[in-house]
């Protein structure tokens, strides 16, 4: 099995904290959303604490990644 370099691994994380931030701000331009008539409308929303969290944890990783390469 192929396994990843520190390069290909970091620039994994890279992408999915982009894609975090991303989702982080376009949550911040909802306030409210209503719904109209009776065909049930429905959203769905990502609880933006978790992620937080989840970029917390990337931006953790890619700290320590960061180290072992030397950047």
């Amino acid at each position: 099995m192929a396994r990843r370099t520190l390069t290909d691994t970091i620039q994994k994380l890279e992408l999915r904290r982009d894609e975090i931030e991303n989702k982080l701000s376009a949550h911040e331009s909802y306030k409210a959303l209503q719904a109209q008539g009776n065909q049930g409308a429905r959203t769905e929303f990502t609880d933006p604490v978790k992620l937080e969290e989840s970029l917390d944890k990337i931006n953790n990783k890619l700290a320590t990644l960061y180290r072992q390469k030397g950047i």
